[in-house]
This record gives C-alpha cells, structure tokens and sequence, in this order.
C-alpha cells in the first residue's frame, strides 16, 4: 500500500512538472500576444505599453523559477535556495507593477518591501551557510551506521 501511495505522490510531482512546463509555453505565449497587440496600437513605447510588457515579462520569470524548482524538487536537490529565489523574482515583480495611486499603496509597499528584505537576507544567510546539500545527502548522513 505505501510502494502504490509513493508511486501515486511521483506520478503527482510529474504532473506539476508538465502542468509547469505548459505554463510557461503559455506565458510565452502571452508575452507575444502583448507585444502585437502594443505594436499594433502603436503604444510600445508608450509608458502603458511598457509596463504591459514588463508584467508579461515577469510573469514568464516567475513561472520559469517555478518550474526550475519543482526539477530541483524531482531531482532531489536541496530545494530552499530556489525557492528563495522564486520568492524573490515574485516579489520584485509585484514591486515593479504596483501602482502609485493605487488604495493602499504606502502599506503594500511597505509590505513588500519587507518581504523583499526578509527574503533577501535569508538568501544570503543561506549562501554563507556553505554548499547546498541533497536530500538524498542528508537522509543518507543520518542514517546510523
């Protein structure tokens, strides 16, 4: 039963990882969707056409991270350093597309910019910390001998 339970949870992780691997055909797509239609209104210079894209853009970065995370997941790699990085490419692309006039906008910001700096120490925290193990490594380490 735990052999059919541990082979139901792989199919599973595999799953996200094709769902991911569409998603960023998708993104793609949508990045490229943007840009005609900017250059078709003739606003892909404009201001608006600009961030159009750059949110686009990002978006495309945050699902490319998403999708190198569950790989590292998959592959048994020691998963904390990229999902801080995803964490990261997120957050500034929320910073980069808030609005300044928006309701609430000095608490968002705020917000985020705690997160930003929360996230950011923990990355470097972790990168002196000294190289990233596996998961298999540490199981294996454990293990009395």
């Amino acid at each position: 039963m735990l052999r059919v339970l541990h082979a139901f949870v792989h199919l599973l992780e595999w799953v996200t990882a094709l769902f991911l691997g569409v998603l960023t055909v998708a993104s793609v797509a949508a990045f490229a969707v943007a840009l005609v239609a900017e250059a078709r209104a003739h606003e892909l210079l404009a201001a608006a056409g600009i961030w159009t894209l750059l949110d686009e853009l990002l978006v495309f970065f945050v699902v490319i991270e998403l999708f190198k995370m569950t790989l590292a997941y998959l592959q048994g790699a020691n998963i904390v350093p990229v999902v801080l990085e995803t964490m990261l490419v997120a957050l500034a692309r929320k910073v980069v597309v808030l609005e300044v006039g928006a309701p609430q906008f000095i608490g968002r910001s705020a917000a985020l910019g705690a997160l930003l700096v929360a996230t950011a120490i923990a990355w470097y925290l972790l990168a002196r910390a000294g190289p990233a193990r596996t998961r298999r490594g540490l199981a294996d380490r454990e293990r009395p001998e």
